[in-house]
């Protein structure tokens, strides 16, 4: 469940936060973009209480398509800047269209966790960083 937790975290903030690119591309080496997309369509089902199999149909796509999209940048040669970048424009293109799918009662939920989630990362990665030092 950590495990699952972690990669969720790195899924929904992976536009948001600027970490380590060597352990966001060992993470993805590790799982293709169509794993990736069913975990968190399996996890956005749950924490949104999806029940409309065209509405769960339509997340899934979605997250598919970004998480292929993701994956193309941050295996990508550029720069970290301009990876950033490209994965937040991203993130906010994606939430465009899941805002379409989502209603709004699920839509703040997701905004929440996401921000809750990001939040965690950020301390996750702050400790890393004190204790390497």
């Amino acid at each position: 469940m950590r495990n699952l937790t972690y990669v969720v975290v790195l899924l929904l903030t992976v536009g948001a936060t600027s970490g380590p690119a060597r352990a966001q591309q060992d993470i993805f080496a590790e799982s293709t973009p169509e794993e990736r997309a069913a975990l968190l369509t399996d996890y956005l089902t749950e924490l949104l209480a999806l029940t409309d199999s065209t509405q769960i149909e339509q997340v899934r796509q979605i997250n598919l398509t970004y998480a292929r999209k993701n994956e193309t940048v941050i295996m990508s040669n550029d720069r970290r800047l301009a990876k950033l970048k490209a994965l937040r424009a991203l993130n906010e293109q994606k939430d465009k269209e899941l805002r379409r799918v989502l209603t709004d009662a699920q839509f703040a939920t997701y905004q929440r966790n996401k921000e809750q989630l990001k939040q965690e990362l950020k301390k996750r990665m702050k400790a890393r960083r004190e204790g390497s030092q």
